[in-house]
């Protein structure tokens, strides 16, 4: 029964988490970047390497996330921000470093999972707090971004522990 449970649960989180990760797209107000639309996807390579997502809503202000695969932890990984930008000129194109703060959602297989301390058995999902910094360059007149992050986080289920995720990757905007 307890196995049956946590599994239960573990569903209704991810799908709360869907859900979040939808809503924060409806949001009004959308920014353009460059000669782009709002919307950019791309691509991470690193912990998490996978596709990352970025929708404008000011020019200061945007809703983040990427889908991917986590090396260091063998799980599959979903996270979600909001960031705050200070936009920057130095050279050619415009610089956007950032910070912003939001959540992570891990699944795994418990039977291969890397840290066996944290949870048991019928353990197979995480959820923690992500707070990422790092820079975006968007050079002139191309709707693309190339980006560098690293994102310090916090595990709050099933145990506590603290965590990084750090990638580079790009964007294209439509």
């Amino acid at each position: 029964m307890c196995s049956t449970h946590h599994r239960a649960t573990a569903r209704i989180r991810l799908a709360l988490a869907a859900l979040a990760m939808a809503l924060a797209f409806a949001l009004p107000g959308p920014a353009r970047a460059k000669e782009g639309g709002p919307f950019g996807l791309g691509v991470m390579l690193g912990d998490p390497t996978g596709v990352s997502f970025k929708y404008f809503l000011s020019p200061r202000n945007a809703v983040t996330g990427g889908l991917g695969y986590g090396w260091r932890g063998r799980w599959f990984h979903t996270h979600a921000e909001y960031l705050f930008h200070f936009p920057q000129r130095w050279g050619p194109g415009d610089w956007l470093p950032y910070v912003g703060i939001g959540g992570k959602l891990a699944v795994w297989d418990h039977h291969r999972h890397d840290h066996p301390g944290w949870y048991g058995d019928d353990d197979d999902i995480g959820l923690g707090i992500r707070i990422p910094g790092g820079v975006a360059w968007h050079p002139p007149r191309a709707p693309i971004d190339v980006f560098a992050e690293f994102a310090p986080a916090v595990w709050l289920f099933p145990g506590t522990g603290f965590d990084f995720d750090f990638s580079i990757g790009a964007r294209f905007y439509f």
